[in-house]
């Protein structure tokens, strides 16, 4: 992890999060990224941009909290495929085989994170295939729903650093 981070405060849905992403990825950008599977959306770099494209990328999102205050439900059937990703509400909606991480620290927000690889397809006027880093978060408040990062380009130990690093804003 010899690249500087910088601390970023974001907004997802009702709550201000903060967290320390790569400095080489810029400002983050929210116009025109939600859809029917990430409702409240982040990202750093456009995911994805295209098959010649060896820049790190990363989104963090959530399907956000029906008005009950409960998680709104996901769509983990979704095919990762031309621009189209699943989306996540609960850990009942992870896939299986997904890694528990050691997530909590000393003011952590964080309850619980999960950590799996998802294979997303492009298929244009040529096909290529990247294997996305996905960590999903649930947090201690109940009134906050869970987020997921997702990623490609950015080491395990980064992204571990990056979730060490998540606060309420």
């Amino acid at each position: 992890m010899s690249e500087e981070s910088t601390t970023t405060r974001i907004v997802l849905g009702n709550r201000a999060l903060s967290l320390a992403v790569p400095t080489s990825l810029g400002d983050p950008q929210t116009a025109g990224l939600a859809s029917s599977c990430a409702t409240e959306v982040v990202s750093w770099r456009d995911i994805p941009s295209g098959s010649a494209d060896s820049k790190p990328l990363l989104r963090v999102a959530s399907m956000g909290l029906e008005p009950t205050g409960l998680p709104r439900a996901g769509c983990p059937a979704e095919r990762p495929l031309n621009g189209s990703f699943p989306g996540w509400g609960s850990v009942a909606e992870l896939p299986s085989g997904v890694q528990r991480l050691h997530a909590a620290g000393s003011g952590s927000p964080v309850k619980a994170a999960y950590r799996f690889q998802m294979t997303y397809n492009q298929c244009t006027n040529e096909c290529y295939r990247r294997v996305y880093t996905v960590t999903f978060v649930e947090f201690t408040e109940s009134a906050m729903a869970p987020i997921w990062v997702q990623s490609w380009g950015i080491d395990d130990a980064r992204l571990d650093a990056m979730l060490a690093s998540l606060r309420l804003a």
